[in-house]
């Protein structure tokens, strides 16, 4: 068995309002093991962002995390001084954020955004830096990185400053790389330029991955073992092919029949009806029930523990465990 290079634990995540604080991460946990894509996947508002940036101790000053741990390499990060984990972001553990332009500061030059991440961390020359990182842009697809290291953000398409943000990522060779929805607003064509990139990235520099998404027909081509998570909490994980072939959570099968195919062209693609309840508006029984089309009176009342239904894969849903055992 790969060793586990991240393992999170019972996280809880509160937002502090003026109506009090209430809880966005409910009971998370996961492990990533190490050389593998993790996927997580869920619509906007489900806690896949927040999480990830629980992982970078980046959360938003209005929140906090309450309780659980987060293990990076057996070290409880979570309870690092800003300091310790400063040495840690960026060089061991890295983030590709979304919106790529909005990320890129617009007065400053690629090449100077670029190697300020190799000073800080190695202490090495400016033109040491230059080279490591022409090299790096190079490595991630980006032909005329001279040229690039020169130009202003706003000089470059998405396809390209999306590459360049990667290639930030990268820079100081971390060992996990954590992808938040790194293919929004990208035609196709890109998309799958993106997609074959981050296989690249973990096949030949051994990078371990979390690639985050809401859309899991993406997750499908990309992962090793996916996380679904609605409402704060993690509803079912399993290896890639059991969700594809046997998504046993009624979130995950909408997720999946929502996917367009060319089998499904010409026909409506199946929606889920209503949307992801609020903070305020989560209910004491199973979060996803309002939604559900199978949804019955326990449903309502009591909410169902992540539950194993075969080896390695688990759901949170009273008929999906149900199914399970019969």
């Amino acid at each position: 068995m790969n060793n586990i290079l991240l393992k999170v634990e019972d996280l809880h995540i509160a937002f502090h309002t003026s109506k009090g604080s209430l809880p966005a991460i409910k009971g998370v946990s996961f492990e990533v093991e190490e050389g593998e894509i993790l996927g997580i996947v869920g619509e906007s508002g489900c806690g896949k962002s927040i999480t990830s940036l629980a992982l970078m101790g980046l959360l938003p000053q209005n929140s906090e995390i309450v309780s659980g741990n987060i293990y990076f390499e057996n070290k409880n990060i979570n309870s690092l001084k800003e300091e310790d984990m400063q040495k840690l972001r960026g060089n061991e553990i890295s983030m590709i954020f979304q919106e790529p332009m909005n990320s890129l500061n617009p007065v400053y030059k690629i090449g100077h955004q670029m190697i300020e991440g190799l000073i800080l961390h190695f202490g090495i020359s400016k033109k040491e830096a230059k080279e490591r990182t022409i090299n790096m842009m190079k490595e991630v697809g980006l032909a005329r990185a001279t040229e690039i290291f020169n130009s202003y953000p706003h000089e470059l398409s998405g396809g390209m400053r999306q590459r360049i943000m990667i290639a930030m990522a990268l820079i100081c060779k971390p060992k996990l790389l954590i992808a938040d929805e790194p293919t929004t607003a990208l035609d196709v064509t890109i998309q799958a330029q993106i997609l074959e990139l981050m296989k690249k990235i973990n096949r030949e520099m051994k990078t371990t991955i979390i690639f985050i998404s809401h859309d899991i027909g993406v997750i499908a081509q990309t992962c090793d073992r996916v996380v679904v998570m609605y409402a704060g909490q993690v509803v079912e994980q399993a290896k890639v092919d059991e969700i594809i072939k046997r998504g046993a959570h009624p979130y995950t099968r909408g997720l999946m029949e929502a996917i367009p195919t060319h089998q499904k062209r010409g026909t409506p693609l199946k929606a889920i009806k209503g949307r992801v309840p609020s903070l305020l508006e989560r209910a004491k029984g199973c979060s996803f029930a309002s939604r559900c089309e199978k949804a019955v009176k326990q449903c309502t009342e009591k909410k169902p523990l992540l539950n194993s239904i075969k080896d390695k894969h688990q759901v949170r849903c009273f008929l999906a465990q149900e199914e399970g055992e019969a």
